[in-house]
């Protein structure tokens, strides 16, 4: 098991960027972490951007998704505390809805190219 969260490295202003990605064009669920929700304290960019890496982690969990431009690392310590619980490859991921499948285009037929007639020499 593992978590993705914010580098003790990055600096403030580069995990606002990160925590602005994650929970806008990433998809993280970022409930949690707005005012009145389960991990919103401590009210940190670095707690909330652990937050919100990890749940885009947890959704799409290969390496390359816990870099986030360097602001992000792997660990092996559940960082959950208090109510606030992080999502790990064992605990259960809301799954996005199915969505209906469409038929493929139909298929367009291959013409082949006009034979010409070679010129004579």
């Amino acid at each position: 098991r593992a978590w993705c969260v914010a580098s003790p490295e990055a600096s403030p202003t580069a995990l606002q960027v990160a925590l602005d990605y994650a929970c806008g064009y990433g998809g993280a669920d970022c409930s949690a972490i707005q005012p009145g929700g389960t991990c919103f304290d401590p009210n940190t960019v670095r707690d909330h951007a652990s937050y919100a890496f990890n749940d885009y982690y947890q959704k799409n969990p290969t390496a390359m998704s816990c870099t986030f431009g360097g602001t992000a690392q792997l660990v092996k310590n559940d960082p959950s505390s208090g109510n606030c619980r992080y999502a790990s490859a064992t605990s259960p991921i809301q799954n996005p809805p199915a969505t209906p499948t469409q038929n493929p285009p139909p298929a367009v037929p291959i013409q082949n190219p006009p034979i010409f007639p070679m010129a004579p020499p």
